[in-house]
């Protein structure tokens, strides 16, 4: 799970330095706002590309689970649906990815709300 956070984090700071040189932060800090506060407009200006990265990050972390479960010998989702393609059994295969798939379609919903309730420019659309 934290090797995830990596492109996350290196992201999020790219995102900050490059919102850190534009427009709206120096004319915020040509009105005399602080440090901190210019920090945290970047910071929110800088969330909906982060938080999209975020939710397509979860396919990758359920991969992972998959391959952690049969590599560790660890009863879950993961060795279960690995069993079921070695034994050929469709109804179990076939239960494994509605799962995911209604997992994953409820990820990126939150992320869509997510970004609904973060960036106030998809509210006004």
């Amino acid at each position: 799970m934290f090797v995830y956070g990596a492109p996350i984090l290196k992201m999020t700071r790219a995102n900050v330095t490059k919102n850190l040189d534009s427009e709206f932060v120096q004319q915020v800090k040509s009105a005399g706002v602080g440090e901190r506060t210019q920090l945290w407009i970047a910071f929110k200006n800088s969330l909906p590309p982060v938080i999209t990265l975020a939710g397509i990050t979860y396919g990758f972390v359920i991969g992972g689970a998959v391959l952690v479960e049969t590599i560790f010998s660890w009863g879950g989702l993961g060795q279960y649906a690995v069993l079921a393609i070695s034994n050929s059994d469709f109804n179990a295969i076939q239960g494994f990815v509605l799962v995911a798939t209604v997992v994953s379609i409820f990820i990126f919903l939150l992320v869509d709300v997510v970004h609904y309730v973060v960036d106030p420019r998809i509210r006004a659309t």
